[in-house]
């Protein structure tokens, strides 16, 4: 546990509420940023989808879509891309997003967000592979 805080920058403290899934202080569930599951999936191998979805953020059909992996230079089947500045949200995410009721312009901003938490989960995948 204390390599995976040491790669992640999370204590071992609170590494060891997760796994609880409470904290034994207060007896409340601990519901982690999503900043910190994008760390724990880069040091750990996991799909940030995944954590995300285990954690109560994303529905599980998001989840699936976004966590579904392809060869190639689009290495995240389902995630929207950027391209020549623009962001481009897959059909199939789009058809999630809408069925969840999600205005259009809330749609385009999530896609540029996941963009940025792509970016940021490659990162930190990056600084976990230089750390082990």
């Amino acid at each position: 546990m204390a390599g995976l805080a040491r790669a992640t920058g999370v204590s071992a403290g609170y590494i060891g509420m997760l796994e609880q899934g409470y904290d034994k202080r207060t007896g409340k569930p601990v519901k982690p940023h999503p900043e910190i599951l994008m760390a724990l999936g880069a040091a750990l191998g996991d799909s940030y989808a995944a954590l995300t979805q285990a954690a109560g953020y994303l529905p599980e059909e998001l989840a699936r879509l976004m966590a579904t992996e392809t060869e190639g230079p689009e290495r995240i089947h389902g995630l929207p891309q950027r391209r020549r500045g623009d962001t481009i949200i897959p059909d199939q995410l789009r058809l999630v997003l809408v069925q969840l009721c999600l205005p259009e312009h809330w749609i385009d901003e999530i896609g540029r967000l996941v963009c940025l938490v792509s970016s940021d989960a490659e990162e930190l995948r990056s600084r976990a592979d230089d750390s082990a």
